[in-house]
């Protein structure tokens, strides 16, 4: 999953905040090509689009392909959605010193 994480950043522009809140659903096929819709304020409901390579783009979605999870079923970690919902991407994996692997 890091190397998809990565791959978002380098290849779509993502920072790292928009990294973490990308779901299948968000991949959208356009008459100018694969485009990966992110989303300005999940309140608000505006987005942008930015050019995903196909590849990258057949990775999300076969990631929501092999999970558990019901069809209409779509993660996120957009801002004031659910549990954690107030981390950062710094906040999101911070521990306490004497429990680091």
């Amino acid at each position: 999953m890091t190397d998809v994480a990565f791959r978002l950043a380098v290849r779509c522009g993502l920072r790292s905040e928009e990294v973490i809140g990308v779901a299948p659903n968000d991949v959208v096929d356009t008459d100018a090509g694969m485009m990966l819709r992110i989303w300005n304020g999940a309140k608000t409901g505006e987005h942008r689009e930015t050019p995903i390579p196909e590849a990258l783009a057949n990775t999300i979605t076969t990631i929501a392909d092999v999970r558990d999870e019901p069809d209409d079923y779509q993660e996120t970690l957009r801002p004031g959605d659910g549990p954690g919902a107030d981390a950062t991407p710094s906040t999101a994996v911070h521990r306490p010193p004497g429990d680091r692997p």
